[in-house]
């Protein structure tokens, strides 16, 4: 950080003249209504970049390394089975790839990261419903950056009933 006596975090983000980093990304997302119970998603983000380190040949001749703390891709797919009533569930999966994030204390290498998650419940004619809830299932545990903590399955049990 400069030494300029500013206080950074709350004045925005530091400026270095005409330096400039260039990079592109792309976001898709598809939704397919099989029936109005059954539908199947997947969404992926991409990058061309997400880090700048002088003197490599991508740096963009920027003065300073630059870093988005994203990964370059991810991806994210499922299908979800929700009638109106009886059984319901859903199933998905999650894919992030590896990157460096650079926060701070929280700043190294972020792990690669493939999650399935699973619902499965049961709504009944009377408004009631009931719902398992498993994130991360097989138990993969990561931590979200760095010296954060660890994350491993969680499971949520939840009755619900609409008035």
């Amino acid at each position: 950080m400069p030494q300029d006596g500013a206080v950074h975090i709350p004045t925005g983000y530091l400026r270095y003249g005409d330096a400039t980093r260039s990079h592109w990304g792309a976001d898709l997302a598809l939704e397919y209504y099989v029936n109005n119970d059954l539908t199947i998603w997947g969404n992926t983000s991409i990058l061309s970049q997400n880090m700048w380190i002088p003197g490599e040949d991508n740096d963009d001749d920027l003065p300073f390394a630059s870093y988005l703390n994203a990964p370059t891709f991810k991806f994210r797919m499922g299908m979800n089975y929700f009638p109106s009533e009886g059984f319901r569930g859903s199933l998905s999966f999650q894919h992030d790839d590896a990157y460096f994030t650079s926060q701070g204390i929280f700043s190294g290498i972020t792990q690669e990261k493939n999650l399935v998650d699973m619902s499965i419940g049961y709504k009944f004619k009377n408004n009631m419903a009931f719902d398992l809830t498993g994130t991360n299932i097989f138990d993969f545990k990561y931590q979200t950056y760095p010296n954060f903590p660890t994350i491993g399955r969680r499971i949520i049990g939840k009755i619900t009933y609409k008035f």
